[in-house]
């Protein structure tokens, strides 16, 4: 058996255990089952309730003994998915938080669990009743889709993504182009998984196919009533975030992660909208649940992965993947691009660092000191009507102008980290075919379910703090510089001259402020004078 896993001993079971057993999970419904009885899960195939023998478990540090079937442990025995204990779940964040080694191959099973977990909820919650069979199916389909949601994800995870040109354009399974770690997962799962997923004797009773999963990982789910289980997957409170913040939290060793995940799970629910189209959501007991992972999601990306020497670390690996990778990107051939993991990298990398500034810098950990950071969020001023965000693109302007950041790339970076703290609605165009999302009628992000009258609103009408949140941007802007790097004709640093500059900036901007409020009373009354002369002339 390969990787990390225990075989769990094969032997006969009698007909009144099974029974037994059955009416056990009929009676008691809870997330795990007795270790003795773990081996054996009941499952409807056809409408015939067969005995299925779980094929190994995993030990996961966060979510305890997962357990796979035959179908699962085929897809995780796969050279592809090994290849996933070879990519770095937080990139270069290991060179920050040291204990960060862990890899995309424990989230993605940690995904997969949670998924089948939430699934074994909902099913108790649908709004009708749906034959055993079909919802078996469904879930299986959904764990499968979770499992290899991560399977294209280049080394070193998500480096290079936010920039032009590293992660070449491609066509996707359906045809369209697209950029990115996703479109890559999506044709290696239908380049290599084909008949991983559809020979499989196990999965061949449930008629799952290669096509479906595909449209579950892309979002294409024909069926409005199947829409939540494609947010367990990719939503606002989905599987992937709620394994990623734990186990990023855990390995990293701060606590900004850390939520309530059996009361989440425990509170999802399903919200049909007056389309018929069934919302993963939440029951109102369990808002304060979804307050602590919202807020955990929140203090992560501030923390820990917006940490400004991982943001300068991601920097250097960037340049020197453009430098060094043939072509200047990833390779577009899905076999190639397969044999690149964390460890190709490194060892590229120790090959160059003699001569490549970039590798050297990393490896050896010499990193641009941060001169400038900007608050986490840009406000509006109502006072002068300027936004922080004008500052920050003045300040990017002006800094651009005064010293020589695109020249000089080795002693000046300015950067921004980016994301949206929560949303408030959603555009299920996904599945509506022939809708754009700006034609198509808005969800609620998070829509909640009141115990008492069963009505749904967003979770904003039960959440002040989310509210607050809600559609708010994370916008860090960082400026580095070199504090060995002398400019000779200052006698300086680059590091002390940017922050003798940034040291004077707020004046500065005050200055420029006030010469377009200026420009603005002078354009007005232009404009007084043109109608005024337009009407003496009539």
């Amino acid at each position: 058996m390969k990787g990390n896993v225990s075989k769990v001993r094969n032997f006969s079971i009698s007909n009144r255990i099974k029974k037994e057993f059955g009416q056990l999970k009929r009676n008691i419904k809870q997330t795990y089952v007795c270790p003795l009885l773990m081996p054996y899960v009941m499952m409807p195939v056809k409408g015939v309730k067969a005995v299925v023998e779980v094929a190994c478990q995993f030990r996961d540090p966060i979510h305890g003994m997962i357990p796979l079937n035959a179908g699962e442990l085929a897809i995780v025995d796969s050279e592809p998915f090994q290849r996933l204990r070879y990519i770095r779940q937080l990139g270069t964040s290991y060179l920050v938080y040291h204990g960060a080694e862990h890899t995309r191959f424990g989230h993605s099973i940690g995904v997969m669990f949670l998924v089948g977990r939430a699934m074994d909820v909902l099913k108790e919650k649908l709004p009708e009743q749906i034959d055993d069979w079909e919802y078996e199916r469904l879930k299986q389909i959904v764990k499968i889709a979770a499992l290899l949601h991560d399977i294209g994800h280049a080394p070193f995870s998500h480096v290079g993504e936010e920039e032009d040109g590293l992660f070449p354009q491609l066509q996707d399974y359906d045809g369209e182009l697209d950029y990115g770690h996703e479109v890559y997962s999506r044709l290696i799962v239908q380049n290599c998984f084909k008949d991983v997923v559809e020979q499989n004797k196990y999965l061949r009773e449930l008629d799952i196919d290669i096509a479906t999963v595909l449209s579950f990982m892309k979002g294409n789910v024909l069926e409005p009533k199947w829409f939540f289980a494609k947010e367990l997957i990719s939503g606002q409170i989905d599987m992937d975030r709620m394994d990623y913040l734990l186990r990023d939290s855990y390995y990293c060793g701060v606590k900004y992660g850390e939520y309530d995940l059996h009361r989440l799970l425990d509170t999802l629910t399903i919200c049909p909208s007056p389309e018929g189209i069934w919302q993963l959501g939440i029951e109102s007991d369990g808002v304060q649940a979804v307050e602590g992972f919202v807020f955990a999601r929140y203090w992560m990306f501030i923390q820990v992965y917006f940490h400004k020497t991982r943001r300068i670390l991601d920097y250097y690996l960037v340049n020197f993947l453009k430098e060094c990778l043939p072509k200047g990107h990833y390779p577009t051939d899905v076999r190639e691009y397969l044999e690149y993991t964390d460890n190709h990298i490194l060892e590229l990398m120790g090959a160059k660092a003699p001569r490549n500034l970039w590798a050297k810098r990393l490896l050896r950990r010499e990193c641009l000191s941060e001169v400038f950071v900007s608050n986490p969020h840009q406000l509006m001023h109502e006072e002068d009507g300027f936004s922080d965000y004008h500052k920050l693109g003045w300040i990017d302007k002006v800094l651009r102008e005064k010293f020589p950041i695109n020249s000089e790339p080795e002693n000046y970076y300015v950067d921004q980290a980016k994301t949206l703290a929560a949303k408030y609605q959603i555009s299920p165009s996904t599945f509506l075919s022939g809708e754009t999302e700006e034609e198509s009628k808005k969800l609620y992000a998070i829509p909640v379910k009141d115990k008492h009258t069963g009505t749904i609103k967003p979770v904003q009408d039960y959440s002040l703090p989310i509210k607050n949140l809600s559609d708010l941007k994370i916008n860090i802007i960082r400026v580095y510089a070199n504090k060995e790097h002398h400019v000779q004709e200052d006698n300086v640093t680059a590091y002390e001259k940017v922050k003798q500059y940034m040291e004077t900036v707020d004046g500065e901007w005050q200055k420029h402020v006030e010469e377009m409020k200026d420009l603005e009373k002078r354009y007005k009354e232009m404009q007084s004078e043109k109608e005024a002369l337009s009407k003496r002339f009539q």
